[in-house]
């Protein structure tokens, strides 16, 4: 099903395997790789309150450029993001049920990322922002009180010159 949304149309999950989305929002969607999209690039997008019966609740396999993420899930892993890319994007309050991170081996450059930690991929000049608060973690539906503690980014992770600030956590 397809819905006109934020100047594009948006695909109800697994939006596609090619092609390029510009200044869209993408709400409420469902798929099973990629609640929003999958294997596409999104250019100043929104994608929210998505989710994915198995990896990336809001992206899989895409390149995310100048995007906010927020507020999705996935059942096994990368609640924002799983696989991919992401530049100048805000990654926050994302959940998967297995591992609980906002994003999971996915490349990040210059991306803030809030509420939930990362693991594997790499992070290039990227702010980590109050993993593990509980205030931030409850803003996302899917949050269990299990993963308020947390890693702030884990799993053999390459960390370059990233700030990681204000974070609350009772584990690494």
């Amino acid at each position: 099903i397809a819905k006109q949304m934020g100047g594009c149309v948006a695909s109800s999950g697994d939006s596609g395997f090619s092609g390029v989305y510009s200044n869209c929002t993408f709400v409420g969607n469902y798929g099973k790789y990629g609640g929003a999209a999958n294997r596409v690039i999104l250019l100043d997008c929104e994608i929210k309150y998505k989710a994915a019966s198995s990896n990336g609740g809001g992206t899989y396999s895409c390149s995310n450029v100048n995007c906010t993420v927020s507020g999705n899930f996935a059942t096994t892993y990368g609640g924002g993001l799983y696989l991919g890319i992401a530049q100048n994007t805000v990654i926050s309050n994302n959940f998967s049920k297995n591992t609980g991170p906002n994003t999971y081996d996915a490349d990040m450059f210059d991306c803030m990322v809030y509420g939930m930690a990362a693991a594997g991929g790499s992070a290039t000049r990227c702010v980590f922002k109050g993993i593990g608060d509980v205030q931030s973690l409850t803003q996302n539906q899917y949050w269990s009180t299990n993963q308020a503690s947390t890693y702030a980014y884990y799993n053999y992770p390459n960390a370059t010159n990233c700030l990681f600030v204000g974070n609350r956590l009772t584990s690494s």
